[in-house]
């Protein structure tokens, strides 16, 4: 391993929510009429989705298709595609924000014309200068996003969560409008930094380790969720990605396991009243030096936001924020000792799903009106700084010439 080599595996992540026509355009394909827009965004081919990745700088590794879903696993990090909720999840050098006229032009495409909600975050980077596009700082991510959203109505706001002069800064950009998302909807994410490196020699390939199944058997990932749905990849010769599905539910992990900028995160959906348990059973699998936590729960949620008690852990800069429909709850965890948690010698027992979960698959439609999708109203360059314009125009932002190769941590 070269000395000066960085991967950055903290992810940029963007979250889309379409509201369902109430009308759904007819297409004629090949003679046969098809209500395209009944299966909202996953009707849209993989080849246009691949198209929408090279704006990215990303590509495809496998796919799986459940009854309530399409995951994709992808060259960094994950994508998620619902009827009508929209999830990519990007790491590295990518260009995750050039995403968005892309996907506005499919959804109209589809009849989807109203987003209903959006959030985009991310954590601090440790090598911004590497980053491209509007990537190098908020600031710029924000002043792009607002050529999308900060015209009324969608009022799109930002902030920071967590210490401005710490490594463990958040930042997230939502939107503040009467718009609503019609179901329960609850988000756990835990980014975990400086990795205990036995925990980490599980996703280095091996004698041992030879596939994604057998590193995630021998971590402990596959007692997470037993019943889930796996497709995962593990990179040559060390990192890990994996996506799960169990119902209309989601987990998933990205692993850089690298000494010097180790990094793993874990994210999910899956309906509980309270996380802690489940943080607890992640924070033991992967024994990190510093995480953050973040809950997200709409009005429609069962959820307890509130900060963990997770033992061996200290939850500090405990922030609480309560949006139009949604609270959000942070906190930095530290361990408590100087000794960080050991494995268990027991298998871990499983977390199910609670048998009331609402499986239907998709969103319940909306009675109230909302706005059509946002025009933009400002023309990007290929640094990703948009020139703010006057008059409102709609182009797509300039895409990197070829997809770029996988950077896999090496």
């Amino acid at each position: 391993m070269e000395e000066d080599y960085y991967f950055e595996g903290p992810e940029k992540n963007l979250e889309v929510w379409f509201e369902a026509p109430t009308v759904f355009p007819v297409v004629i394909e090949g003679g046969v009429k098809h209500p395209r827009a009944k299966l909202g965004l996953r009707s849209i081919p993989r080849e246009q989705w691949e198209d929408l990745l090279s704006a990215v700088r990303c590509t495809i590794l496998s796919s799986t298709h459940t009854e309530y879903m399409d995951s994709y696993v992808l060259s960094e990090s994950s994508m998620f595609v619902t009827p009508y909720r929209f999830i990519l999840k990007t790491c590295g050098q990518t260009t995750l924000l050039y995403a968005l006229d892309k996907l506005i032009e499919l959804a109209k495409g589809i009849g989807l014309t109203h987003i209903q909600e959006l959030f985009f975050s991310r954590h601090n980077l440790l090598r911004p200068d590497m980053q491209h596009g509007p990537h190098k700082s908020f600031q710029e991510e924000v002043k792009y996003l607002d050529t999308f959203f900060a015209p009324h109505p969608y009022d799109g706001c930002a902030f920071t969560l967590g210490r401005i002069n710490d490594k463990d800064t958040c930042y997230l950009y939502t939107l503040d409008s009467e718009r609503s998302v019609p179901v329960a909807d609850h988000n756990l994410e835990i980014q975990m930094f400086e990795l205990d490196p036995e925990a980490m020699m599980h996703f280095y390939k091996s004698d041992t380790i030879r596939t994604c199944k057998d590193a995630s058997d021998a971590s402990g990932i596959s007692s997470l969720f037993p019943d889930a749905i796996l497709d995962g990849f593990l990179f040559e010769p060390c990192g890990y990605s994996v996506n799960g599905m169990m119902g209309e539910h989601y987990f998933t992990i990205h692993i850089t396991p690298q000494q010097g900028f180790s990094f793993v995160s874990f994210e999910t959906d899956v309906p509980m009243t309270d996380y802690t348990d489940l943080i607890a059973r992640v924070l033991d699998i992967f024994r990190p030096s510093r995480a953050t936590v973040t809950v997200m729960a709409n009005r429609l949620a069962a959820v307890n936001v509130a900060a963990p008690r997770v033992p061996g852990f200290q939850a500090k800069d405990i922030q609480r924020l309560e949006f139009s429909d949604y609270h959000l709850l942070y906190a930095r965890l530290r361990p408590s000792k100087y000794s960080l948690p050991s494995s268990p010698t027991a298998p871990m027992s499983p977390m199910s799903l609670p048998s009331d979960v609402d499986r239907s698959g998709s969103p319940a439609l909306s009675d109230n009106s909302v706005d059509p999708l946002p025009k933009r109203i400002a023309t990007a360059d290929r640094s990703g700084s948009p020139a703010l314009s006057d008059n409102s125009v709609d182009p797509l932002p300039k895409r990197i010439a070829t997809a770029r190769d996988r950077a896999c941590p090496m």
